[in-house]
């Protein structure tokens, strides 16, 4: 998928969202005031059906080397599981990071390609062999984008590694990724759609409807 075709999908579903999504806008001086205060956490509710859940604190267990600490917040597919389904390996998942740390293109290509062999290797073996040649991961940025009156860096990314729960077969993942600064939760959000899907197709448009259901102050 060409930049100006991932970039223009997402910009047209994000104006036609519903007004009150995405992150939750406050002014300069609320936030100043309040950063005294105990930091607020955010808001990403689950839809009542077709979905699961999943939360891990960070370290991960099979990404030790990723330089965050935080937590990891996944929404995905009922259909995760199911190999050939529409909703196969499609889901959101979020990185919720302590402070601010800097998030660019490079760094999204070094801790995927982190997060998707360490997945591998933890879970795979003996069962998957983890070729490392197997790995890739390819980051774009695509600019900026105005998520409830705050600024998100937008990115695309394709990752290919394996499937280390039902199939060991390979696979390839398209992703849409947005990194939010929250100042007065003292965090970046590391918000990631990922399917096998070509973006814009299959379950796209309800993976994209949840994601933007996020806010943070």
């Amino acid at each position: 998928m060409s930049v100006r075709t991932a970039s223009s999908y997402f910009l047209l579903f994000v104006l036609g969202a519903a007004t009150g999504c995405g992150v939750e806008a406050s002014d300069t001086s609320a936030e100043t005031a309040a950063l005294a205060a105990p930091a607020p956490t955010y808001s990403w509710p689950l839809p009542a059906t077709g979905w699961f859940p999943d939360k891990f604190d960070l370290p991960l267990p099979f990404a030790p080397g990723l330089p965050y600490r935080g937590s990891e917040d996944l929404h995905q597919l009922n259909d995760f599981g199911t190999p050939l389904s529409t909703g196969w390996w499609s889901y959101n998942f979020l990185l919720w990071l302590d402070g601010s740390p800097r998030i660019t293109g490079d760094s999204l290509e070094r801790d995927l390609l982190d997060y998707y062999k360490g997945l591998c290797n933890y879970f795979g073996p003996p069962a998957v062999t983890c070729t490392p040649a197997g790995f890739s991961s390819r980051v774009s940025r695509l600019g900026e984008v105005s998520l409830g009156g705050r600024s998100a860096d937008f990115f695309e990314a394709r990752v290919t590694g394996f499937d280390p729960f039902f199939t060991g077969q390979p696979i390839a993942l398209n992703m849409l990724i947005s990194s939010i600064q929250c100042p007065r939760a003292r965090h970046r959000a590391v918000l990631i759609t990922a399917s096998p899907q070509p973006i814009g197709q299959g379950p796209w448009p309800q993976l994209l409807e949840n994601a933007l259901q996020f806010r943070c102050q």
